[in-house]
């Protein structure tokens, strides 16, 4: 079967050729060409009408040929290459893209405008990845990935590990979802800081105790995944020194991680805002739609955009992305496939303030105050935290405050019971009408302090 000519060559070399096209060529879409007697697998990078010279381009050669092609040879529609073993989305043709693990070593970098599916990408790749046993790290800056272990049984989420435990579950090949949702930009910073360093210390020793054999090594390659790195490796324009630390580990990471096994997917909104060698040193990129001049000015940085191409992004569909470099052996548009984890955050605002055909009906959260004092989750019926953990969790927060240096007083209504229990055994000093107070070991001056406190509220810190 004679195979569809859709192009000719205009001027090559080994790496790419300009060349002109029949209407029916999309970006993206795999072309063969021949040199001698070998046919060499191409794609098609980058698409432009003019009026002049109709529809041009380029074509990126996956198979590198032993001298460029000769000027106007024919250019053959190619066969879909389905061998990729992450199944991430389908071509506008409806073909599955499916990609390679080995690309991810060499760094990734997810950019779009917010609500675009950069963290959806993301959550494809790690359920992916999770399902094929390779071993990550996640750290989850905005609880987005808490619910893959839903999903993928062989992922954990915690909030604090030590790198030993950490090291043990990668060993068994798990992801490791670190959930900082709720802290501070700076200690998240610090946090990771903390412990990417120490793991790349350890990466490191691995493959000198192994002498760089990777049958010695203990620790196995590993993906890091980081979402909104621009929180973390800020460039140095807008970078204070809460922020150094953190950026350094990420720079160690993007400029040298590759040699220890350590692969970079990191997400991020203001690509402006990102640290240069963070950026210029992610072989692959997936650009989810970008309209902000900053954020263009920016990716225009990188080799792998020019003008076409940061046009293509502004009429990219929510979840569509256009991905470059050797993750898509050139370039490729994707519409991400559907996630099977259950979403950590429900962005349907409407539907969360209860408006239905335009009206609105009575508001009710999904995290809820019970009648016993424990926090709720209405959806699922979970107890999130019981009205002992959540008294005890306030009295240490209290406490903490005035860094240890005082008396807690709570007032708490206990039963008749255990109030006479404890009257007998001599350890109250004082009953008030709405509960229990207690004062231990402390002097005159300092019961002064605390009768004056407590004229004002009904638990305080003396």
């Amino acid at each position: 079967m004679e195979k569809e000519v859709i192009g000719r060559i205009l001027e090559s070399t080994i790496h790419n050729a300009r060349c002109e096209f029949s209407l029916g060529a999309q970006a993206g879409d795999p072309v063969t060409v021949k040199v001698g007697d070998t046919e060499f697998k191409a794609r098609i990078d980058q698409l432009e009408t003019t009026p002049l010279l109709g529809l041009q381009g380029w074509i990126i050669f996956l198979e590198r040929p032993p001298r460029p092609p000769r000027a106007m040879a024919t250019v053959h529609r190619g066969v879909v290459d389905m061998g990729g073993i992450l199944f991430f989305g389908h071509d506008y043709r409806g073909n599955e893209v499916r990609f390679n693990v080995n690309p991810l070593f060499n760094h990734l970098l997810l950019v779009g405008m917010t609500q675009r599916g950069k963290t959806h990408g993301m959550l494809v790749l790690l359920e992916e990845l999770t399902e094929t046993g390779v071993p990550c790290i996640v750290f989850d800056t905005q609880g987005e990935f808490i619910n893959l272990p839903e999903a993928r049984k062989n992922s954990i989420v915690v909030e604090d590990i030590n790198i030993m435990d950490l090291i043990a579950h990668l060993q068994m090949k798990r992801t490791i979802v670190i959930n900082m949702l709720g802290l501070t930009n700076s200690v998240k910073a610090s946090k990771f800081a903390a412990l990417l360093t120490q793991f790349t210390v350890e990466k490191e020793r691995d493959y000198a105790q192994a002498g760089n054999s990777d049958q010695l090594l203990k620790i196995p390659p590993t993906l890091i995944f980081v979402d909104e790195a621009e929180i973390y490796a800020p460039k140095v324009g807008v970078r204070s020194k809460r922020y150094g630390a953190s950026a350094e580990a990420m720079t160690e990471l993007a400029m040298r991680g590759s040699k220890l096994g350590m692969g970079l997917v990191a997400s991020v909104q203001r690509v402006n805002s990102l640290a240069i060698d963070v950026r210029d040193n992610c072989n692959s990129v997936a650009a989810f739609r970008v309209i902000g001049r900053s954020n263009r000015m920016a990716l225009a940085c990188m080799a792998f955009f020019n003008t076409a191409t940061l046009d293509r992004l502004k009429g990219l569909m929510k979840g569509e992305c256009l991905v470059l470099g050797p993750l898509a052996g050139g370039s490729q548009t994707v519409k991400v496939r559907d996630i099977e984890t259950r979403r950590a955050k429900n962005v349907n605002f409407e539907e969360m303030l209860g408006i239905v055909d335009g009206e609105a009906t009575e508001f009710k959260p999904s995290i809820v105050l019970a009648e016993d004092g424990s926090i709720v989750d209405r959806f699922t019926s979970k107890v999130l935290a019981t009205k002992t953990s959540r008294i005890l969790d306030e009295d240490k927060r209290m406490f903490e405050a005035t860094e240890g240096d005082g008396v807690l007083i709570r007032t708490e209504q206990l039963p008749d019971e255990i109030l006479e229990e404890i009257r007998l055994q001599g350890k109250i000093s004082e009953l008030q009408g709405s509960g229990l107070s207690f004062e231990t070991h402390i002097s005159d001056e300092e019961q002064s302090i605390l009768k004056k406190l407590r004229e004002g509220d009904d638990r305080k810190i003396g």
